[in-house]
């Protein structure tokens, strides 16, 4: 049972300036938008009680899964493809 270890980044785009997070796992890296690592947080929060801290390893496991699973449908690499028939995000409230 490996641990997920979860880092913040900042990383500056032109004007802009993007956050995301990096959770890695046996030498894997997943990365996703800060901000929706927050939203998988609060659902995450919404199906486990008590509310976990946001520093959960249950959460960062959960979340690690998720983008390790959704990663494989494109082939398990980042450049392999999208989701053309993505929804948007006020479905999973």
């Amino acid at each position: 049972n490996s641990k997920v270890k979860v880092q913040r980044l900042s990383l500056k785009e032109g004007d802009r300036q993007r956050d995301k997070m990096v959770l890695t796992c046996s030498g894997v890296n997943m990365e996703v938008n800060a901000d929706h690592f927050t939203k998988l947080q609060t659902l995450f929060a919404r199906s486990n009680q008590p509310e976990p801290s946001p520093d959960s390893p249950a959460l960062h496991a959960a979340v690690f899964a998720l983008l390790a699973r959704y990663a494989s449908f494109q082939g398990g690499h980042y450049k392999a493809g999208g989701f053309q028939a993505a929804i948007h995000g006020e479905c999973f409230d």
